[in-house]
This record gives C-alpha cells, structure tokens and sequence, in this order.
C-alpha cells in the first residue's frame, strides 16, 4: 500500500497517471522496430508468420513513430520517465552490482540519453525556445541518430541466440 502510494504521489489526477503509464507502454514499443532490424540481420533463417519488405526503412520510421508518441505525451511525463529510468538504475546497482556502481548505467546510458533528449527538446518547445516543426525535426533527428546507436550496441548474434531459446523454452512451458 505504502509502495502504491509513492506511485500516486507525482499524479495529482487520474488523467496523469493514465498519461503517464501510456506513455510507458509506447516506450516499450520501441524495441518492436529494433527486434525487426536486429533479427532480420543476425537471424534471417528465423520461422515468422509473414515476411515484411524493406526492414530497416520500417525498423527507422517505426522508431520514429513511437518516438514521437513519446515525445507527444508532453514535458512533464518526459521528466517523470528520467527520473524513473535513473530510479531504475540505481536499483539495479543496488540489488545486482554493488560491487561495480557504474555498471548500470554503463549498459543503459543510451537509452537515459535517448530519453534525456527527448526532454530536453520537450522542455525547449514548452520555453518557447524551439518552434514547431523544429522541434518534430529534432525528435525524428535524434531518433536516427539513436536507433543507430541501439544497432551498434547490439548483443552478439551467440548471446541473441541464448535469449530466443530461453524465450522458446519458457513459452513451451518447460523450466
């Protein structure tokens, strides 16, 4: 109840709250176009349902796409999202790797960076500081720019193959 309530505590409305986790759900779909881009590359062997033309044209603009939902979703949730991110860094630092304090962030940095762009140009527009489109042209900007760099950090195709086979696993229902 007490862990609920520090949920609630930054949404004064239900409209923020349901705006926020919203926003949430779009930014776990942005791993839908890099999965595209990523298996398509290192697993085009790999059984799928239908076979979708021009995969990296679709695996760029998709990310753009949520990324501008994202960005839409406005300054504050933008600012919430940091904040949670960096929270979520910090706990993993200090359930998994006490030892080493800077790992955490070292595997997530460009992803808090991505997100932290997305702030900023939100908090610019909102200062009057960036006008519309610049501001739409700086978001799809940095949503190339990032999806490139989310390509180059990557697992290897041996540490994506471990993954798809626990995945196949836990979907079968075995242990």
């Amino acid at each position: 109840m007490i862990l609920g309530a520090c949920f609630l505590l930054p949404f004064p409305t239900w409209t923020q709250l349901v705006n926020f986790l919203s926003s949430l759900t779009l930014l776990s779909c942005l791993s839908g176009p890099l999965a595209l881009m990523i298996l398509r590359d290192k697993f085009p062997e790999l059984e799928r349902k239908f076979k979708l033309p021009f995969p990296n044209v679709f695996g760029y603009l998709g990310f753009a796409a949520c990324s501008f939902f994202v960005y839409w979703s406005g300054t504050d949730n933008l600012f919430y999202l940091v904040l949670l991110i960096l929270l979520c860094c910090l706990a993993y630092w200090l359930i998994f790797e006490r030892s080493q304090p800077l790992l955490a962030f070292k595997k997530s940095w460009y992803f808090t960076a991505y997100v932290i762009g997305l702030f900023i140009i939100s908090y610019c527009h909102k200062a009057h500081l960036i006008d519309f489109p610049i501001d739409n042209y700086l978001v799809f900007g940095l949503s190339v720019i990032f999806t490139k760099i989310f390509l180059i950090n990557q697992d290897s195709r041996e540490g994506i193959a471990v993954n798809i086979e626990k995945l196949k696993t836990e979907l079968r229902g075995e242990e």
